[in-house]
């Protein structure tokens, strides 16, 4: 008779509401994220190809290649380097230039080639790339390792 009698009163349906609310909470917190892993890659220029996009390759060893097709340079001897963060299983490519400003202006198209020395574990990757001095992003996954290229199509 005294259960009833809680369960029908109002600090019962107060008790339960802020039950069911920490529930909610704790399922809606993220998931912890793992320790940040920073590599690095130089950009090789090539000639250009045409193409446009990057393509994405890894070898057995887990080891990241890429190249991005089609970038517009200011000068034909312009660096283009890479930082790489790896958390868990994304990874954000955030590609920088460095031009000499001193050199004279004359705008060339060239395919960039970048490898990165350090071999990232096996699995399924969400990658963001973002090239900011030009405005350019794209987005998409890769399995690591794999023989087949992966196409990511650039945005503006």
């Amino acid at each position: 008779m005294i259960l009833l009698a809680f369960i029908g009163s109002l600090e019962f349906y107060v008790i339960a509401f802020a039950v069911a609310i920490a529930l909610v909470a704790l399922m809606a917190r993220p998931a912890d994220k793992g320790e940040a892993q920073t590599l690095f890659a130089r950009g090789v220029a090539n000639e250009p190809s045409g193409e446009d996009g990057i393509v994405m390759t890894t070898d057995s060893d887990g080891r990241l290649e890429w190249t991005r097709h089609g970038v517009h340079l200011d000068t034909p001897d312009c660096q283009v380097n890479c930082a790489i963060t790896v958390i868990d299983n994304d990874i954000k490519i955030i590609e920088r230039k460095a031009d000499d400003k001193l050199a004279e202006i004359c705008h060339t198209d060239r395919d960039i080639h970048f490898s990165c020395l350090q071999a990232l574990r096996s699995g399924r990757y969400h990658l963001y790339y973002e090239a900011s001095w030009s405005g350019e992003w794209a987005s998409g996954y890769i399995r690591i390792p794999t023989s087949l290229p992966k196409r990511l199509d650039v945005h503006m």
